[in-house]
């Protein structure tokens, strides 16, 4: 059967109260927009490290099986002239002869992804595709857009074999409405009229992907168990349900309480939460908006309820706190300096960067094929019995011990303090990096940490990607 084999999800841990953006600008939120919070990614990470930590996350669960093709959506890559899949793939540890794309340009770009892995599948030059969707797009300061949106990621497996749910049915609706868009020299998401957006777009363009997609399948609205919609607010999305007549199959909680309005990942990410409540034999039509409209009809399978059971976890988790609005405008670089959110700009050789990428993306370490010792980064001599160049290549764990750390407060970062670890990982091998996502009162010698790629400079106007460790068991 062709379907979905696996999924997983991502949110940044940090999340900012609406309150608090009210509070800010002096002006309380309005109803219903004064209640909730949303996700906010911190300042290491964008959608090519969320993407990463969802595609990762999915392949833990895949038993060691590699896909052959990952394809990335998002509307916010970090690089116009980078695909930014092929950066994914090198630190999933994928094979060379991969095939990668990168989906961006409409909100629906997750969806577009996902419709596209299954037509290779179809088709024949695949046997399974890794798709994944990330978005940490960026509102005017104090506009009603900040608070709505959030950041998060989303991966599924799609292939044939054991499915989890089988994809029965699609119809898509491709129609140019100004709706919301951003040009390439704009830093903001823009709109105009957002009731006509609303009304004459979201509403009118999703209730008529919803009946193509059902009279294609020759289905009344009651045969199908629920409505996986997102939802860029909660009035839009009461006035989708009620039109549709049938409101009660938009219970799914569309997250804008606890996350947010994720954009291309919006889709993914809700359907990922309801899976996992899914049962047996129910059918679920997914929906996406942005430049037109996607709709599938997904059949959940036996196999949901085997898969739940080998990998219970909690897909959003619960969030920290941000101490404030200002430190979110920090993290977005929104508060100017001379040298910018970095400070100083460090040495970088990209010559090098490229020859140690196995190394630093892929996290390869070197074993001594004499004393099993292993070591990162690879070295010709080793310490333990002094043997010249006995190494082989040795895959890293991501996960091990915090050995000991140290708080700096002078190092120039967007963060203060920044906290530097010494991990011995298990398996072997020891690395010397920073903390993510970290509360230094929080941490003791010998606790669990993983490792997550985060960005961790921009030298040369080309990003560069690292591991950070952080504390296992933080909710995200």
């Amino acid at each position: 059967m062709i379907g979905i084999l696996d999924y997983a999800a991502y949110v940044p841990i940090h999340r900012l109260s609406r309150a608090e953006i009210g509070r800010a600008w002096g002006r309380p939120m309005v109803p219903p927009y004064a209640v909730g919070e949303r996700a906010v990614a911190n300042f290491d990470e964008d959608s090519v490290t969320m993407a990463t930590e969802a595609c990762l996350r999915c392949l833990a669960q895949s038993e060691g099986q590699r896909p052959d093709g990952l394809y990335f959506a998002s509307t916010t890559a970090p690089d116009h002239e980078r695909q930014a899949a092929t950066v994914i793939a090198a630190a999933a540890d994928l094979p060379r002869e991969i095939r990668t794309a990168d989906f961006a340009g409409s909100l629906r770009a997750g969806t577009s992804a996902l419709l596209a892995a299954l037509d290779a599948i179809k088709g024949g030059p695949a046997w399974s595709v890794l798709v994944a969707a990330a978005d940490r797009r960026l509102a005017e300061p104090g506009q009603t857009a900040e608070a709505l949106i959030g950041d998060g990621a989303a991966a599924f497996v799609v292939g044939e074999g054991e499915a989890l749910a089988t994809v029965e049915a699609t119809y898509s609706i491709a129609e140019e409405f100004p709706g919301t868009w951003r040009q390439s020299q704009n830093l903001y998401i823009q709109s105009d009229d957002e009731k006509f957006a609303a009304t004459y777009g979201y509403q009118r363009i999703l209730l008529e992907a919803m009946r193509g997609l059902l009279d294609k399948a020759k289905l009344n609205p009651n045969q199908v168990s629920r409505v996986v919609c997102p939802a860029p607010d909660l009035p839009s999305y009461t006035a989708l349900a009620q039109a549709s007549g049938v409101p009660l199959l938009f219970l799914q909680d569309p997250l804008l309480l606890s996350v947010g309005f994720t954009g291309a990942a919006s889709p993914l990410l809700l359907l990922a939460t309801c899976l996992e409540k899914a049962e047996s034999g129910q059918l679920i039509v997914v929906l996406s908006y942005g430049s037109g409209a996607d709709a599938l009809l997904l059949s959940v399978t036996d196999e949901i309820e085997a898969h739940r059971s080998r990998t219970r976890r909690d897909l959003i988790g619960h969030g920290r706190p941000l101490p404030s609005y200002q430190t979110y405008l920090t993290h977005r670089d929104l508060v100017k300096s001379q040298h910018g959110v970095w400070e100083v700009e460090p040495f970088s050789s990209l010559t090098m960067m490229w020859r140690e990428r196995k190394q630093n993306l892929a996290l390869y370490g070197v074993r001594c094929t004499k004393c099993a010792a292993v070591f990162f980064p690879a070295r010709r001599v080793c310490p333990t019995c002094k043997t010249k160049d006995p190494f082989e290549p040795h895959k890293l764990s991501r996960r091990g011990r915090l050995v000991t750390f140290t708080t700096d407060r002078l190092y120039p970062g967007p963060e203060s303090p920044t906290v530097m670890a010494v991990v011995d990982l298990d398996g072997g091998g020891r690395l010397f990096t920073q903390m993510a996502d970290c509360d230094p009162e929080t941490l003791r010698v010998g606790m669990e940490v993983e490792l997550t790629l985060r960005k961790f400079h921009k030298s040369k106007g080309y990003t560069h990607y690292f591991w950070k460790a952080r504390s296992i068991g933080l909710d995200s």
